[in-house]
């Protein structure tokens, strides 16, 4: 386990697979979560900017979250997550896309009304083959400290 003290400011980490996103799961999610006809018909899709069905975004961020729990960063010891800011989708995710995850750690500050913790934000990035950015966050979290004694 690993806690508040182990890690630094600009710090990074990645994740230890790929992902591969497939036609069939950008239509079953889009089935159930968000049935944009871009998400689900490839003739439709082709009248957007894009030209091609692409993955919801809501899909992307759960692969981010899989992708996440795979690199040395979440082995610390995590009380809660406390938000997610600066949520931004610059590239789409297409059929075939395989992503990978880099996060970094942009600050962390002590707790001031819950001793024994910290608070340290990370930049997430799901990048695809191409290295480009499809998926970008930044997430706070209140992390314990190392016990004492």
């Amino acid at each position: 386990m690993k806690y508040f003290e182990d890690f630094a400011v600009g710090a990074e980490f990645e994740c230890r697979s790929t992902y591969q996103v497939s036609l069939e799961e950008i239509k079953s999610f889009a089935r159930k979560w968000d049935p944009w006809p871009y998400h689900l018909d490839e003739e439709r899709a082709k009248e957007t900017l894009i030209g091609q069905l692409f993955a919801p975004s809501a899909l992307t961020f759960c692969i981010s979250v899989k992708l996440a729990h795979e690199t040395e960063y979440y082995e610390i010891s995590t009380v809660a997550g406390l938000g997610i800011d600066e949520l931004r989708m610059p590239k789409p995710v297409l059929p075939g896309d395989a992503l990978r995850l880099r996060m970094t750690i942009v600050s962390k500050r002590e707790s001031k009304s819950r001793p024994g913790t910290g608070v340290i934000a990370t930049r997430t990035e799901v990048l695809n083959r191409q290295g480009e950015v499809v998926l970008a966050y930044v997430l706070s979290a209140l992390v314990n400290k190392r016990p004492r004694g």
